[in-house]
Formats: structure tokens, C-alpha cells, sequence
């Protein structure tokens, strides 16, 4: 079998590599570097639990390599296509689309969070969000990398934790010019379920010294205008909420 090596978008610990077999193609990951055999073993088993939810993942395959035989690699199906933060960076693609599909991705994931707390099951929560993560081909999504899951402890907050995160990726995409309609829609997606995005607020903004905090942000964005920050995001909810009359 040959294997053709992939060239990652960003720097990785793992080598990524395709292979063409049966019509079909494949990525091959092969885990390097720290505990691959931990990190190997924790996607697995993350990937067939989303998948076994109904949420979309790369598609495990059973897809024998001998040549890989004695290390730590995972075949999965290949998905050719941008990232979500590609997409949303290009000026080519119509804001409408990627409102569009914003929105479908924040009403699965609030869906996907339910579920996680409804089960008490920490795999069903993405440890890293960013907008890399998620690969989209046509019209559907796939979210990846599950080498890791959310530390131990508060599901709820694990949950508004995932969220904030993403909406300040999705943010930094978009522009933060657009931060109060991606808030908006955030607030429409979680309307049946509040309390998470109540949590990214209050967790921001009623922690201690909120006026040392706040000095904080405003420093942060002097030396790098157009940043979104953890602030711009919790306002931005805080008014969205309120306006959907949704925030206690």
C-alpha cells in the first residue's frame, strides 16, 4: 500500500498521511509523541460514541496496513473539504451560507450537550472546539480530533465552557463586527436550553475583582485590536439573552 503524506494545516504531533484502496480514500493517523497508544485509544472510543449519537465524525475503518503493524494509527474515512474557519475566512463564500450553517452547527451542539449532561458522558463534549476542528464537505460538518476529553468535574460548566470557546473562534472568523448577530443566533440555537449560555455569562462576569478583569480585557485588545475576548463574548450573549428574554 502507498501512503501519501498529508500536509497538515497546522503543526501536529501525529503524521496524517491518505491512501487510495477499492475506490476509496482513506487518512491514516498515526499517533507520535507523548502516550500515543492513550491518545489512539481515546479517539476510538470518542469517535464511535458521537457516531453511535447520531453526531457526525470521520467514520472508523477496520482497513488492515501491514505496514503499520506495531504502531499506534487509526484508519479513518477521508473528508475532502475546508475547515469551518477556512470557510468562514473566505470572502468568496456568501454570509448567508455561513450563517446558515453556523446556526445548524450551534443547534446540533446544544444537542449534543444535552445529551452529554442528560447521561452524565464527558466524551459526548468536544475538549477542543476551535474552528480547525471542524472539516465541512458540501453541506454537512464533521468535528475531529478526540485525542483528549473535557477535564473531570461540572458537566453544566464543561458545557459553557465548550460553547464560549467556540462562538470566540467563530468570532475571530467572521470578524468581530459580526460578534452581535453570531450572539443572536447562539440565543435562538440554545433557546431550549438557556442555562448554558446563562453560564458563559455569569461566569465571566460575576467572577472577583471584575474591574481588575475588565482593565484586563481593555488592555488586551489595545495591543490587539479586533481580538474577541472571553468579555466581548459574554456582553454580546448577556444582550442577546436579554433580547430574546431568555436571561434571569
Amino acid at each position: 500500500m502507498e501512503l501519501q503524506p498529508l500536509q497538515a494545516s497546522r503543526v501536529s504531533t501525529n503524521l496524517a498521511s491518505v491512501l487510495q484502496q477499492d475506490g476509496r480514500t482513506y487518512l491514516i493517523k498515526r499517533y507520535i509523541g507523548e502516550s500515543p497508544g492513550e491518545r489512539l485509544a481515546c479517539e476510538k472510543l470518542s469517535l464511535g460514541l458521537w457516531a453511535d449519537a447520531g453526531f457526525k465524525v470521520p467514520a472508523l475503518s477496520a482497513l488492515e496496513i501491514p505496514e503499520l503493524r506495531g504502531t499506534d494509527f487509526l484508519v479513518l474515512e477521508f473528508l475532502n473539504g475546508p475547515t469551518l474557519q477556512d470557510l468562514l475566512k473566505n470572502t468568496a463564500v456568501g454570509l448567508d451560507e455561513k450563517w446558515k450553517l453556523l446556526s445548524h452547527i450551534l443547534a446540533d451542539n446544544c444537542r449534543r450537550q444535552r445529551r452529554a449532561i442528560e447521561q452524565r458522558e464527558p466524551r459526548l463534549l468536544h475538549p477542543d472546539p476551535n474552528s480547525s476542528n471542524v472539516i465541512c464537505v458540501g453541506r454537512e460538518y464533521y468535528f475531529i480530533d478526540f485525542e483528549t476529553t473535557v477535564p473531570p468535574g461540572n458537566l453544566e460548566d464543561a458545557a459553557a465552557v465548550e460553547t464560549a470557546k467556540f462562538l470566540r473562534w467563530t468570532a475571530r472568523d467572521l470578524g468581530i463586527v459580526h460578534l452581535s448577530e453570531l450572539a443572536r443566533r447562539a440565543a435562538a440555537a440554545y433557546g431550549n436550553n438557556p442555562d448554558t449560555l446563562r453560564r458563559i455569562v455569569t461566569r465571566t462576569c460575576s467572577r472577583p475583582f471584575q474591574l481588575f478583569h475588565r482593565w484586563q480585557d481593555r488592555r488586551r485588545k489595545q495591543r490587539q485590536p479586533g481580538e474577541v475576548t472571553k468579555y466581548d463574548i459574554a456582553d454580546a450573549l448577556a444582550v442577546a439573552l436579554r433580547t430574546a428574554r431568555i436571561m434571569k
